[in-house]
This record gives C-alpha cells, sequence and structure tokens, in this order.
C-alpha cells in the first residue's frame, strides 16, 4: 500500500478465485497485510474456501524481527471448519558466527492432527557473487530424521 512518513512499509494483498477456473461450486479468497517498523515486521492473514460440503476459514500471523545478534521469526496459524486442525504454531532464529556464516534453526508444531513437533539446525554460508551455501538436518511431523545441502544462487 505504501510507506509511511517515518519510512516504515505497509503492505496489503487480497486475490479471488474465478469460480469458472475450476469446479463451479468452488470459491476461495484471501485477504493478508504487513507493517514494517524499527525492524520488525508483523503480518496477519484470513482465508475462506468453500464447495460443496467443504467450508473452511484460515488464519494465520506471523512476526519478524532482530533480538540481539540474532534474525528470528514467529508464526501461529488455525483453520476452522470441515478439517478443524489444532493450532500450528513455529519459530525459526538465524545467528551470524562468522563473517560469511550463520547458523539456523527452526521448530514447528501443531497443525494437522497427529503430526508430530518438527524441528532442525543448520548453516548458511556465502561463497561470494550471490552464492550461497546452505544445509540443515532435523527431524519431520512424522519423525523421520532429513537432511538437505544446496547452493543458492541471487543475482
Amino acid at each position: 500500500l505504501g510507506t509511511t512518513p517515518n519510512g516504515d512499509d505497509i503492505i496489503g494483498t487480497a486475490t479471488i478465485t474465478d469460480p469458472s477456473s475450476c469446479d463451479d461450486d468452488f470459491e476461495a479468497w484471501e485477504i493478508g497485510a504487513s507493517y514494517t517498523f524499527s525492524g520488525w515486521t508483523i503480518g496477519a492473514a484470513y482465508a475462506s474456501a468453500e464447495s460443496d460440503g467443504f467450508d473452511e476459514e484460515y488464519y494465520s500471523a506471523t512476526v519478524s524481527g532482530t533480538i540481539g545478534i540474532a534474525d528470528v521469526s514467529f508464526f501461529i496459524g488455525d483453520t476452522d471448519g470441515v478439517t478443524d486442525d489444532d493450532v500450528a504454531y513455529g519459530l525459526s532464529g538465524s545467528v551470524p558466527v562468522g563473517a560469511a556464516t550463520n547458523i539456523v534453526a527452526s521448530y514447528a508444531g501443531g497443525g494437522a492432527d497427529g503430526l508430530e513437533d518438527a524441528f532442525g539446525i543448520g548453516f548458511t554460508h556465502s561463497l561470494g557473487g550471490g552464492v550461497t551455501l546452505t544445509g540443515m538436518v532435523g527431524e519431520s511431523n512424522s519423525g523421520n530424521t532429513i537432511a538437505d545441502l544446496g547452493v543458492i544462487f541471487n543475482f
């Protein structure tokens, strides 16, 4: 939407699904907004989806910013309707341990009934020129140990 006089950012989004592009009985729409101030961003979103015997509402909120040297993010979301799942929540963080290296960690819980919590710890390391080596190991919400290693290119 714009920038306030003191440089804070306000962003809004909205979408609607054209029923003619899918099942005639399907209707969905979403709306969200975020506000950035003093190095912190807060955001919230609401969505609704309806179809033959299916009626769901989704809510979510996020907060991200910096505490000391750590960049942190928090998330919470809920679904009301047919599935009526538990509240989902999570947090993640990144701490620099050198000029080009960060340690990252994440945790998520709740969500669909019967899922376990998920967590991981990893790293990012800038190789220069917009290239970053990244990797993480953790446990998925089904209890499996998972790992990844890759390269990200930002040009």
